[in-house]
């Protein structure tokens, strides 16, 4: 950006993507209506905007898992015999791939869309809790706006596993946008 030239500071989009059809809608939403596709501006190698995917791998957890009966203490309080089941490196290998495998498909999957509006993407896939790192990058790559889809929740299904675009909506450093499937059209 010039210092009081003529140069317009491009805005910086991040869109996250996930599996699910309203984090595509989303992303389409966002082509649709925040960026002008190259065909419409008179200069083709004009850019109108940085727009950057990001996908958020969830870490490959340990699981615990309850063994055995419900045992009781004297005291009369009940509880069960917890055991971490730990897998082997060449599973925990191969499931990473999996992982990393599903990441670009997907990513390649929105970055079709973004080619179908003629609109040039850049791809990060970061590993963490979602909600987090999203946040995160949005303010490293000090972003204009992040856009992220709404699945859905029910009210419960949110309270207990937790809302990304809520999560987001307070604790990005940067406007959110929060975009939403039409009616009856819920993933």
């Amino acid at each position: 950006m010039a210092d009081g030239g003529g140069e317009d500071k491009k805005m910086k989009v991040l869109v996250a993507v996930e599996e699910t059809e309203g984090s595509l809608y989303a992303l389409s939403w966002a082509l649709d209506n925040l960026f002008t596709s190259a065909s419409d501006v008179p200069d083709k190698t004009e850019s109108l905007g940085r727009l950057v995917l990001i996908h958020a791998q969830q870490p490959l957890q340990h699981f615990m898992h309850p063994v055995g009966p419900c045992m009781t203490d004297p005291h009369h309080r009940s509880f069960s015999v917890l055991f971490a089941v730990y897998a082997t490196s060449s599973v925990i290998d191969s499931v990473r791939r999996a992982q990393e495998q599903n990441s670009r498909n997907l990513l390649e999957r929105a970055t079709q869309v973004c080619r179908s509006k003629l609109v040039e993407a850049e791809m990060v896939i970061v590993d963490g809790d979602p909600k987090e790192m999203i946040c995160q990058f949005a303010e490293q790559m000090q972003a204009d706006l992040l856009v992220v889809g709404s699945r859905g929740l029910s009210k419960i299904r949110r309270a207990i596993l937790g809302s990304v675009s809520g999560y987001c909506a307070h604790h990005a450093t940067c406007p959110v946008l929060i975009v939403k499937p039409p009616k009856g059209n819920h993933p």
